[in-house]
C-alpha cells in the first residue's frame, strides 16, 4: 500500500543500517531500538495496540497502552511480520499449493477459499516493493500481504502512523516497521495513509480509487507538454547543417555486440572487427547516446536514430504517437495510459467504460521490459490501479475480442505477428518490412477468464516455457489462416498492417527531435513490431501492441540465414532489388 514501488532497503551489514533507515525516513532516535528488535525478532506491538471491531465489523487498530505513546520516545517503534510474499504472476499457484495459505488469506479477506474471490480480494490488501538488482531491467516487483495485525490497520489522509518495509539481511526476512508521527492516547484509534508520498490531488484520489471506487476525481487538465526525449534519456543530438560523407569504402568495417550478427553476417560486402573506433558501422546492443560526438566521424553508422524511444518505450510510444494525432488514438493503436503521469485519466476512462456497460480491461505492462515481465490483464479497477505501484507502467486496453487461430489440437488461441522494420532514413521516412514475419501463439483456448493464466492471454512461449513453443512458417501460416477465415485474403490483411506501420513511422517522426524519432544521416536501425488482429467492417485489422529495439533474431537467423545479409544490404549498400522487403 504504497504510492510508489519501493526499492526496500537491505540491512545487511551493521556499518551502513543507520544510514539506510535514514535513507527510508526513519528517525534516527528509533535506531537503536529497531535494530534491537529486527536481531531478536521482536513482536511487541500487541503490548500497547489492540484490534477492536465496530458496528459493521470493520476492524480497527486501538492504543490499549494505559500510559501515552510519545513520538519522541526511542521505543515507539514496532515491527509487523508479513503472512505472505509472492509475485504476481505466483499467486494463484502459490493459494492452490501452499498448506494452509487459501484458509488464512480467506479469513483475513473476509471471503470463501474461492481462488478466484481470494485473487480480487489480496489487492485491497497486498503491498509492494522491489528488491535492488545488479541489472535494473531485471527487477521484477515482490507483493506481501501482512500478519493479521498489520492488515488491520485503517486509511486516514491525515494518519498517525508511518509504515516502511525493510528487508533485514542477516535473518534474510522481509518486515514491515511502523512508527509513530504525532503522540497517541489511550483508546485513539491508529491509522496510517495508503497513498503515503502523493501530493498531487487528482493523482492521489487516482490512487484512492483503489480502496474507495467511488472517490470523486479533482477536474483534470487536457494540456500535455511535449516530452523532452532527449534531456530524459541525457542524448546529444546531431545539428544541421551535417558534414558530408566520404566515399564508402569497399568493404564496410561492422562493429557488434551481438552474437548473431557475428555469426550470420557473411556478406563480402561487410567485415566484422573487434573494436568500435576502427567500424564504419555499429550494430551495439545498449543505447548509442552522443550523435553530436558521432558527427565529427560523418563515414560512421549508427544502427539507431536519435531519440529512438519514442519508438521503444511504451509510454513515449504511445504519448508521441497521440500528440500527433491532436490526442486522440488512431484506430490502429490500443488505449495507452502512462500510469505515473495519467492515472487520473485512467481511472475515468475505466469508470466511463463500465458505466457505458462496454469492456473494461486492461493489459499493464513495465514502460522498458520486455518478454512480458511483470505484465499484467485485470478488469478489476483495484488490481489496475495497484499494479500502478510497482513501478512505471503503462495501461493498454486488453484487445478483448482479436482474431483467433485454431490450433490443431489444442483449439482457438491468441497469436501475435512480428514484423522487422527497417528505417534507411527519417527526412525524408524511408521504411521497409521484411518479407518473412513471425508468429506467436499461446497455449490454451482463448477465454476472457482466468486472466493470470499466462498461457491463454500470452504469446511470448520461447524464454518461459519453450517445451510448448508452437512454431509455424509464415508460409504455411498463410493458407491456414486464409481456410479458417473463408473470404479473407491474407494479402488484403497484410496491406492493412503495412499501412499502420507507415502511418505510426509518420506519427513518431511529426515531430522533430527531442520530440519524436530524429534524422542523422549516419543511422540506420532494424526494430520490431509486434501485432495483433481484431476484426474490422472490412476484414481484419491491425493492432499495434510494440516496437521493439534490437528485437530478437533467433529465428529470423535460423530458418532464413541470409537474414542479416538481406537487412544490411539494404540499410548501409541501398539494395532493394531482388531483396525480400517491401516498401511502404
Amino acid at each position: 500500500m504504497l504510492s510508489i514501488c519501493d526499492k526496500i532497503q537491505v540491512l545487511d551489514c551493521e556499518e551502513g543500517m543507520e544510514e539506510a533507515l535514514s535513507a527510508q525516513g526513519i528517525p534516527a532516535h528509533l535506531h537503536a531500538t529497531l535494530l534491537d528488535k529486527l536481531r531478536g525478532e521482536v513482536f511487541d506491538a500487541g503490548s500497547v495496540f489492540s484490534l477492536a471491531q465496530d458496528e459493521a465489523g470493520d476492524f480497527e487498530v486501538v492504543v490499549s497502552s494505559e500510559a501515552p505513546l510519545a513520538a519522541d520516545d526511542p521505543n515507539s517503534v514496532w515491527l509487523i511480520d508479513h503472512a505472505w510474499t509472492f509475485t504476481a504472476d505466483k499467486a494463484r499457484e502459490h493459494l492452490e499449493t501452499v498448506p494452509g495459505l487459501a484458509a488464512r488469506m480467506a479469513a483475513l479477506f473476509g471471503c470463501d477459499e474461492d481462488v478466484e474471490q481470494l485473487l480480487e480480494g489480496l489487492w485491497y490488501f497486498a503491498g509492494t516493493y522491489t528488491v535492488p538488482n545488479d541489472v535494473p531491467e531485471e527487477e521484477i516487483p515482490t507483493w506481501y500481504v501482512m500478519d493479521e495485525f498489520g492488515s488491520r490497520f485503517q486509511h486516514d489522509d491525515e494518519p498517525n502512523v508511518v509504515f516502511v518495509p525493510l528487508f533485514y539481511a542477516p535473518t534474510r526476512t522481509f518486515y514491515t516497521v511502523f512508527f509513530l508521527l504525532n503522540d497517541l492516547e489511550t483508546g485513539d484509534l491508529v491509522r496510517r495513509d495508503y497513498v503515503r508520498g502523493d501530493t498531487d490531488p487528482a493523482t492521489r484520489a487516482a490512487h484512492l480509487a483503489a480502496w474507495f471506487p467511488t472517490i470523486e476525481l479533482p477536474p483534470l487538465t487536457a494540456v500535455r507538454e511535449p516530452i523532452d526525449i532527449a534531456a530524459r534519456l541525457h542524448e546529444t543530438l546531431p545539428a544541421a547543417p551535417y558534414p558530408p560523407a566520404p566515399p564508402r569504402p569497399a568493404v564496410l568495417k561492422v562493429f557488434t555486440q551481438i552474437d548473431l550478427v557475428r555469426d550470420f553476417l557473411k556478406s563480402p560486402a561487410f567485415a566484422l572487427v573487434e573494436s568500435a573506433e576502427e567500424a564504419d558501422i555499429l550494430w551495439l546492443l545498449d543505447s548509442f547516446r552522443d550523435y553530436r560526438e558521432l558527427q565529427k566521424t560523418p563515414g560512421k553508422f549508427v544502427a539507431q536514430f536519435p531519440c529512438e524511444a519514442a519508438l521503444t518505450h511504451k509510454d513515449l510510444f504511445a504519448a508521441v504517437i497521440r500528440a500527433a494525432h491532436d490526442g486522440a488514438f488512431p484506430a490502429w493503436l490500443p488505449e495507452t495510459y502512462n500510469m505515473v503521469t495519467e492515472l487520473p485519466e485512467l481511472v475515468q476512462r475505466h469508470r466511463a467504460l463500465a458505466d457505458a456497460g462496454e469492456d473494461t480491461h486492461w493489459i499493464v505492462k513495465p514502460w522498458n521490459l520486455g518478454r512480458s515481465l511483470d505484465t499484467h490483464v485485470t478488469g478489476s479497477l483495484t488490481q489496475l490501479v495497484r499494479l500502478s505501484e510497482s513501478g512505471p507502467k503503462v495501461a493498454c486496453k486488453y484487445i478483448h475480442e482479436p482474431v483467433l487461430f485454431d490450433r490443431p489440437g489444442v483449439g482457438k488461441v491468441k497469436f501475435d505477428v512480428r514484423y522487422c522494420v527497417l528505417v534507411s532514413s527519417i527526412e525524408p521516412l524511408v521504411v521497409h518490412t521484411y518479407n518473412v514475419f513471425w508468429l506467436r501463439f499461446a497455449n490454451l483456448p482463448y477465454a476472457l477468464e482466468r486472466l493470470d493464466e499466462y498461457d491463454r492471454h500470452f504469446t511470448v512461449m520461447n524464454y518461459c516455457n519453450p517445451a510448448q513453443l508452437f512454431q509455424l512458417d509464415c508460409s504455411l501460416f498463410v493458407p491456414e489462416f486464409e481456410k479458417q477465415h473463408p473470404g479473407q485474403r491474407w494479402a488484403d490483411v497484410e496491406k492493412r498492417i503495412h499501412i499502420a506501420i507507415r502511418e505510426m513511422m509518420q506519427a513518431v517522426s511529426k515531430r522533430p527531435a527531442p520530440h519524436g524519432i530524429g534524422h542523422s544521416p549516419q543511422s540506420r536501425a532494424l526494430y520490431a513490431v509486434d501485432l495483433m488482429l481484431v476484426e474490422g467492417p472490412s476484414g481484419p485489422e491491425p493492432r499495434l501492441l510494440e516496437m521493439n529495439f534490437q528485437p530478437d533474431t533467433l529465428r529470423a537467423c535460423k530458418y532464413h540465414p541470409n537474414f542479416y545479409n538481406d537487412c544490411f544490404s539494404l540499410l548501409f549498400l541501398g539494395q532493394e532489388e531482388g531483396l525480400p522487403v517491401t516498401r511502404l
